[in-house]
């Protein structure tokens, strides 16, 4: 790139920065001032747990003795929405009941029932299925009309109703020739919450059911995102509509290009960092550290720790690795099918390892591996972090953390490794 060129790139550069500064501190404020994004539904583990949040919280708002305090109400509202979708004015009624009973996760000798609602007085029992991603169960709902119809009340069969509850209003797979009724989160449920603000009072339900809501139109795909994925926060969509401007465009990809070659450059600073590291420190004197990969991907990186120099290496070693999965280290067998004295076991280390042991895992090739990133290095979240580059620090930490293994563990390995490098094994292995 010329000299004019550069000093081109680095004027739009400085104002492209300088336009997404501000829209992105824009967007920060108003987020400071709504919290638009917040939701307690979304949390992980939350989003997605069909019988510790979502059977839990409907079953909540149907029973009039919930924790929503408004009584009846919302269960009569989520009839009159069943009513409308399947047919059955008869059980929308004025009738006064008292004696409802809604129960979750209810044992019955044909299964689990996920929602289960009934009354003597009106007379009507209901057994909801939920499904949000759950696969269907052979023969599920014809097990459950068959509790249904044990039941000696309602007498009248048209007042047990089995509703098959999904994202869609999908059919049940496994289901030919079994009366249920269909209802959707889409629709029926989305109508009946959004009935239900219009005579909820107490703020804290109120701002439940709207964050549930939102909640169910994510998982349906409604709000902008793939069914079931996290829609992107509205300062991305500005972004991305900002870069694809024709003035903007061009620069966006050109940046693009040179992006990925960037984390080429700083993952392989970071092995080199890491070698460097672990060569200088006195735990590890003496001991033979490498850096491999089995191709020439960057991401396919690894670092070796054998501890004797000029010793041949072909037993255990102290590794860290990234192979297209998390960043890893710990104590590696190799080719244990090929060694007479096979794979240690971890429990035969003598030492504690570095670490809480439930980190620990023994598994395949590796004696025992501790996972140090949850993502892969390539992610931004490993290459910076607030404003400061993280790379370098990262490599200090985890050369320490090989260290601290070498050091615990390094004369048990030592041993191994020259007694499988003696002449009795060799001629084993010639033997075989």
């Amino acid at each position: 790139m010329a000299s004019a060129e550069l000093d081109e790139f680095r004027v739009r550069f400085a104002n492209l920065r300088g336009e997404l500064e501000e829209r992105r501190k824009q967007y920060r404020e108003r987020d400071k001032a709504e919290a638009p994004r917040f939701n307690l539904f979304s949390l992980p583990g939350v989003k997605r747990d069909e019988v510790g949040t979502h059977s839990a919280f409907i079953a909540d708002l149907l029973d009039p003795e919930g924790s929503h305090g408004q009584g009846d109400v919302l269960l009569e509202l989520f009839l009159s929405q069943v009513a409308r979708t399947a047919g059955l004015s008869g059980i929308a009624d004025s009738t006064r009941v008292t004696d409802w009973v809604v129960s979750t996760e209810k044992w019955t000798s044909q299964g689990i029932l996920d929602i289960v609602v009934r009354s003597r007085t009106k007379p009507l029992l209901l057994v909801i299925e939920n499904k949000i991603h759950a696969a269907d169960q052979k023969n599920q709902l014809e097990r459950y009309r068959s509790w249904m119809s044990d039941q000696d009340q309602p007498s009248d069969p048209g007042h047990k109703l089995l509703l098959y509850l999904t994202l869609d209003g999908r059919d049940c797979e496994d289901a030919e020739g079994i009366r249920y009724h269909r209802l959707s989160y889409e629709k029926d449920i989305a109508n009946w919450l959004h009935r239900s603000l219009s005579v909820v009072k107490p703020e804290p339900v109120r701002q439940a059911i709207i964050q549930y809501c939102k909640t169910i139109l994510n998982l349906c795909g409604r709000d902008g995102s793939e069914r079931g994925h996290m829609s992107m926060p509205d300062w991305k969509s500005e972004i991305m509509n900002f870069l694809e401007q024709p003035d903007n465009l061009a620069l966006a990809l050109e940046i693009s290009d040179r992006t990925e070659e960037l984390k080429d450059r700083l993952i392989e600073d970071f092995w080199k960092q890491l070698k460097d590291c672990v060569q200088h420190d006195d735990r590890a004197n003496g001991w033979d550290v490498r850096i491999r990969w089995e191709s020439r991907k960057v991401k396919d990186w690894a670092l070796d720790a054998f501890p004797v120099r000029g010793m041949k290496r072909e037993y255990l070693s102290v590794t860290v690795i990234e192979d297209h999965g998390p960043l890893s280290y710990g104590i590696v067998c190799s080719y244990p099918e090929k060694q007479r004295l096979g794979k240690p076991r971890k429990e035969e280390l003598p030492a504690p390892l570095p670490g809480p042991d439930r980190e620990w895992q023994d598994e395949g090739w590796w004696v025992a591996k501790r996972v140090i990133l949850p993502h892969v290095l390539r992610d931004r979240r490993s290459l910076i972090e607030g404003q400061k580059l993280r790379l370098t620090c990262l490599a200090k930490e985890v050369a320490t953390a090989v260290c601290e293994l070498v050091q615990a563990e390094g004369k048990f390995i030592e041993d191994l490794e020259r007694k499988a490098a003696s002449p009795a094994e060799a001629a084993w292995k010639a033997e075989d």
